[in-house]
């Protein structure tokens, strides 16, 4: 039976955060802040990789304090060095007990709250800063766990980002939009509730498939992902002018990663015709996670690793938690268009 208490308090802490973010002033400020902290992190990872690397450290357009100009983007001395960096922080601040004390505090709003196991919980809080990773945390209880955690785990984890992949996101949207490491943040945190709710309501429930528009069908892989995606797209609140280019973007996650449509979504901000500042913020809200293909190989590859013995029930769950992280950051999408306004925090406006 689904555990309504999980579902309601899931929802519940959804809206507290979309509250202090978009609406209350103190958190408008405390999200400007968090903003600012994670761009002058990701200054000094610049700074980091340029006095190693040079000019091929420089993103596309940028010019150094000494008059060098890019070359262009190049991932290995750009993207991957900064997640190095990331990496390497997170682990730093893990070593000194802080991490650990962050982690312990979500942990402890979601078992007392929603209900769930001290597993799922500590598990889910990992998840907010850092990737596959997380499943170490919990790596004594994997093997005991049953199919209701199992299949929490893997769907917060495809509906979160790790730390190390935020700074990438970040160099991809900073340019047009400003304030983009805040809601990166606040998406991540977001998501987790939401991969909760989602994650029990599938286990007892079937997946549906869309139905394909038989008029002008796009045959592109992001054309029919565009149609899967359109009645969600809609469900959330995304109005009809934008819902075609961000049902596209949004769909286009499921197989070509995150990565791929954040840079899609950069590109069409930068367009003749972008879409609407709050349908930004709502797909950018609903890309916040690793909910592709992809993670399946990695997060359920890398928790079979841990405990051999879950293989078939982790093998068996692995669709139905890209699913259930899908929903959530369109859950996500939904309740910060729901909070949306003409004097939010957005783009640096």
């Amino acid at each position: 039976m689904i555990n309504w208490r999980v579902i309601g308090w899931g929802l519940i802490l959804e809206l507290i955060v979309a509250l202090i973010v978009f609406v209350v002033p103190i958190g408008t400020q405390l999200f400007l802040i968090v903003n600012d902290v994670v761009n002058n992190v990701l200054e000094s990872a610049n700074y980091g990789t340029y006095f190693v690397f040079g000019k091929l450290a420089l993103g596309p357009g940028s010019i150094s304090a000494s008059g060098e100009t890019s070359i262009g983007f190049i991932l290995a001395f750009q993207g991957l060095a900064v997640i190095v960096f990331f990496a390497a922080l997170v682990g730093i601040l893990y070593y000194l007990g802080i991490m650990g004390k962050v982690m312990k505090a979500f942990s402890l709003i979601f078992s007392k709250l929603m209900g769930i196991s001290g597993a799922e919980s500590l598990s889910s809080a990992s998840s907010i800063f850092v990737g596959v990773e997380a499943g170490l945390v919990i790596k004594p209880y994997i093997s005991k766990m049953t199919r209701s955690e199992l299949n929490t785990i893997l769907t917060v984890g495809m509906s979160t980002i790790a730390s190390s992949m935020l700074a990438v996101y970040i160099m991809i949207l900073k340019g047009s939009f400003p304030n983009i490491a805040g809601h990166l943040v606040s998406a991540s945190i977001m998501n987790v509730p939401a991969a909760i709710i989602m994650s029990k309501i599938l286990l007892f429930a079937g997946s549906y498939v869309n139905n394909l528009f038989s008029i002008n069908i796009d045959w592109t892989l992001k054309g029919l992902l565009g149609y899967i995606f359109y009645p969600l797209t809609l469900l959330i609140g995304i109005p009809v002018s934008d819902a075609w280019e961000a049902s596209k973007i949004i769909g286009e996650r499921l197989i070509l990663t995150e990565v791929t449509a954040f840079q899609d979504l950069a590109i069409q901000l930068n367009s003749i015709s972008p879409m609407a500042p709050r349908s930004a913020v709502m797909v950018t809200y609903a890309l916040t996670g690793f909910a592709h293909v992809a993670s399946i190989a990695i997060f359920v590859g890398g928790y079979i690793a841990i405990a051999p013995s879950k293989i078939k029930e982790l093998s068996s769950l692995s669709f139905r938690a890209l699913i259930g992280a899908t929903l959530a950051c369109l859950l996500t999408a939904a309740i910060a268009g729901l909070f949306f306004t003409n004097n939010s925090i957005l783009l640096g406006q």
